[in-house]
């Protein structure tokens, strides 16, 4: 009888915390949606805690992280001023 009540209590902290997990994901993907990242991260890493290693999670939070790290933004002052004077030169004809 011990162990049937230790199995209930295991599976309904089990649902507890799939629950809690799906919560951080919905508001990850809320802000990811609504381009607040830092917010989004937060709610992808609560979503780790509770579910380690889910691969959702952790490619959210890579690809928040190229996002606010600025990689595929073009950020060289030269590449952008060769690109204006190409935009200049097309606009002209």
């Amino acid at each position: 009888l011990d162990k049937i009540a230790i199995a209930i209590k295991a599976a309904a902290g089990n649902n507890a915390t799939e629950e809690k997990y799906k919560e951080a994901i919905k508001y990850g993907d809320d802000n990811f949606k609504a381009k607040k990242y830092k917010e989004a991260k937060k709610h992808y890493e609560d979503a780790l805690s509770y579910k380690g290693g889910d691969p959702y999670a952790k490619g959210k939070l890579a690809e928040i992280d190229k996002l606010l790290n600025g990689e595929g933004l073009i950020t060289d002052k030269s590449t952008l001023h060769a690109m204006e004077m190409q935009l200049d030169e097309f606009i002209k004809f």
